[in-house]
C-alpha cells in the first residue's frame, strides 16, 4: 500500500484493518485505511476470471465458486493409483 502524502510503501505490520488505521513510517502520518483504499484504481472486472471459476447471480446476491477438476486428472488417477499400490 502506498501512502497519499510522501508517495511511498506502507509496511504490511503498519496497516491495521480492524481499527482502519494505517501509520506511514516515513513521513509519521496516521491515515484512515478506508481512505486510502478508495485512492487505488483497479482495473478488476468481475466477469474476467479464472479458468475453472464461475460467476452466477442469485436473487439478491452473487454466488462464486471454483472447481479442482481438470482433464489432465483423467491421465493422474490411474497413474497414482498403480503407483501408489506398488508402494504399498
Amino acid at each position: 500500500m502506498i501512502c497519499p502524502n510522501c508517495h511511498l510503501e506502507i509496511g504490511k505490520e503498519n496497516i491495521n484493518v480492524q481499527t482502519d488505521v494505517a501509520h506511514c513510517l516515513h513521513c509519521n502520518s496516521l491515515l484512515k485505511l478506508s481512505n486510502i483504499v478508495k485512492l487505488v484504481d483497479n482495473d478488476f472486472n468481475l466477469f474476467n476470471h479464472p479458468e475453472g471459476t464461475w460467476i452466477k447471480n442469485q436473487f439478491n446476491s452473487i454466488v462464486i465458486g471454483s472447481t479442482t477438476r481438470s482433464p489432465i486428472a483423467f491421465v493422474q488417477l490411474p497413474f497414482l493409483t498403480i503407483w501408489s499400490g506398488a508402494a504399498f
